[in-house]
């Protein structure tokens, strides 16, 4: 799964890179922030598409910050991976809040 503010990169790649939102804008709606009323709705829809898809590693690319991945899960429930200045991996291990 790749996170980005920029949208071509599946048809760049030509992959179905699974990101979970197609507009990113900077005032909070495209990831609704915990006090947010769709948060948990929307904390739900990702964990289902996590496991509809069998994500096994999310992908940000800045300028999207770690706190993206941080407030929708668990520090348990990932490893966190310096890919470069540009580029961070979250590999997802299996925990209750992703795995049920």
């Amino acid at each position: 799964m790749l996170i980005t503010n920029y949208s071509f990169f599946s048809v760049i790649l030509n992959e179905k890179l699974f990101s979970p939102s197609r507009w990113y804008l900077l005032d909070g709606t495209d990831y609704p922030l915990k006090e947010n009323r769709h948060f948990n709705s929307y904390k739900n829809l990702l964990i289902n598409f996590i496991n509809k898809n069998n994500i096994e590693t999310i992908y940000t690319i800045y300028p999207l910050e770690s706190s993206i991945i941080r407030a929708y899960f668990d520090k348990s429930c990932f490893q966190e991976i310096k890919i470069s200045d540009m580029l961070m991996s979250y590999e997802l291990k299996s925990c209750n809040e992703i795995n049920g």
